[in-house]
């Protein structure tokens, strides 16, 4: 059953005001069987998003249950894009600056593990609730408990393998109702003087590009440094060092651990000021923000409409979670895009939630007529034009959904 929060999840004030409301919408890896929603309707739930006039957090009020959007989730991190890559990388880097032989390492929704099974020498352990993902790390050799991350499991998890070197949380924390029991389970994991790292979409990205699309019931925060500053301050944690990254669009990476402990880089600071001179402390950058996402939508529906009128086929590229808040917003439906192509063949067969767009292979989709993809996994820009080298070569071109609508 739906809830809907009161107050903040960060620091519990009420001063809460609505920014942004995307209408009733379905959870966007919901995606559904042809005709399905004519005998079971999909369910819907506000997509509304508000800023915290206190600690200056977005976030989303309505919560949807954790069960519904995670016990069964289809994103598995090692088959999309240049995910692979980044995780490989990221490891390495952890390997280096915070790991010795033998030591713990604990992932809070770590997928399938593609991040830890690239850690060598040390211990690992996987918190992932998906079901259907867990035994998947299991087989890659990562130890997964298939159970929802809290301090009471934290706590359990102590007493039985020992305090952890590092505990990871790579976009997941954000997804997490309680962020105070998260907080809570990150300080009991670490050692003295261990090293939490949170990867998360950054609000300065929504922001910089219109970026809307990351709005969706599984992100229940937006995280810009300067609330967390504060915010991890109540648990005796510290932030020390972050790192911007143009991954899903931009992520922050954060690194924090008990007060301290740490050198804290003169740079934290620094970002937290800049996101206060931009005026992300007060509501009024947030209402600016609605409105220029209102005319983005505007202006995509009306190219979209102008295209299709020319007698051009549109269709759209990835099944991306983040493409389902941009399609229900702007009310694009199955008549004005033909079809979405994606590699992941769980999706393919299956429709769009509620604007009801067939999915459909990469390989069905090269023998179908396309003047234009509309690019719903736009963080993965360069790799699909580049993958799909052949339609751009006989004309086809690609539209990006937000921010000026560009066509490329």
């Amino acid at each position: 059953m739906l809830t809907h929060n009161k107050q903040c999840r960060m620091c519990g004030s009420q001063k809460l005001t609505m920014f942004l409301d995307l209408g009733d919408q379905p959870p966007a890896n919901r995606n559904v069987k042809p005709g399905e929603w004519l005998k079971n309707p999909e369910p819907m739930y506000p997509l509304k998003t508000y800023f915290c006039r206190d600690c200056g957090l977005a976030q989303l009020l309505d919560v949807v249950p954790k069960e519904e959007l995670f016990r069964h989730y289809p994103f598995i991190s090692s088959g999309v894009g240049n995910t692979p890559k980044h995780f490989q990388e990221y490891a390495q880097e952890i390997q280096k600056d915070f790991l010795k032989p033998g030591e713990l390492v604990v992932e809070v929704g770590g997928n399938d593990g593609v991040l830890l099974s690239e850690l060598k020498g040390v211990k690992t352990l996987n918190v992932e609730p998906a079901l259907n993902i867990a035994p998947l790390a299991e087989k890659r050799g990562v130890p997964t408990i298939a159970e929802f991350f809290s301090g009471k499991l934290a706590k359990a998890i102590v007493k039985k393998y020992g305090k952890a070197a590092v505990v990871l949380g790579n976009n997941s924390i954000p997804h997490i109702d309680n962020q105070i029991d998260v907080m809570k389970g990150f300080k009991a994991l670490l050692k003295g003087d261990g090293v939490g790292v949170i990867q998360a979409h950054y609000l300065g990205y929504i922001f910089d590009t219109l970026g809307y699309g990351d709005i969706y019931h599984e992100h229940l925060s937006y995280y810009a440094l300067r609330p967390l500053v504060r915010f991890y301050k109540k648990f005796g944690l510290e932030i020390f060092d972050y790192q911007m990254l143009p991954f899903q669009g931009v992520s922050i990476r954060i690194y924090f651990g008990h007060a301290g402990k740490h050198k804290v880089q003169p740079k934290v600071a620094a970002l937290a000021k800049e996101e206060l001179d931009k005026g992300w402390g007060s509501i009024g950058a947030y209402r600016s923000l609605a409105r220029a996402v209102s005319q983005s939508r505007d202006k995509l529906v009306a190219i979209l409409t102008k295209l299709k009128k020319q007698g051009k086929h549109i269709a759209a590229y990835g099944a991306a979670a983040k493409g389902v808040p941009i399609l229900n917003y702007a009310g694009i439906t199955d008549k004005l895009v033909d079809f979405c192509v994606d590699g992941l063949p769980d999706k393919q067969g299956l429709c769009m939630p509620q604007s009801h767009i067939p999915i459909i292979s990469p390989e069905e989709a090269r023998t179908r007529p396309v003047d234009y993809y509309l690019l719903l996994a736009w963080n993965f820009r360069e790799h699909i034009a580049e993958k799909e080298s052949a339609f751009v070569s006989r004309g086809g071109k690609f539209i990006m959904p937000i921010g000026e609508i560009e066509i490329f």
